[in-house]
């Protein structure tokens, strides 16, 4: 679907339940600033899980 949008092939990954194409489209609509407010808060979190894990 997205290649007859966007002249471009893309991939839909699910993960649990979650599109991840929906989640790309959702962050490149936010500008620049809210984009690095993710990153930070994804990169975070990540780490949070990782020291559960250990």
């Amino acid at each position: 679907m997205g290649y007859l949008l966007t002249g471009e092939e893309t991939e839909v990954f699910v993960s649990d339940g979650v599109d991840q194409s929906y989640l790309v489209r959702k962050f490149n609509r936010l500008s620049p600033e809210a984009q690095d407010k993710v990153m930070t808060f994804i990169d975070f979190l990540s780490m949070q899980e990782d020291s559960e894990k250990k």
